[in-house]
């Protein structure tokens, strides 16, 4: 078994990680807590910490392409 860094599509990160996870792949995504104001109010956002990427564990029999929308 080894860590891989899977390329997604921008801002589409949250739904390929949960595709890979229905898939069967265990997704690490590590994310950042922002405090942001908004109309005056704070709010806390979880940007992702590497917009656009996602890594996953893979065995070395299931190394292969795969596409997920």
């Amino acid at each position: 078994m080894y860590w891989c860094c899977a390329q997604v599509e921008p801002r589409r990160d949250r739904l390929a990680s949960h595709c890979l996870t229905l898939a069967g792949y265990e997704i690490y995504q590590p994310l950042l807590r922002e405090q942001r104001r908004s109309r005056g109010r704070k709010i806390t956002v979880t940007p992702p910490l590497f917009p656009g990427y996602a890594f996953m564990l893979m065995s070395i029999l299931l190394a292969c392409p795969l596409s997920c929308p």
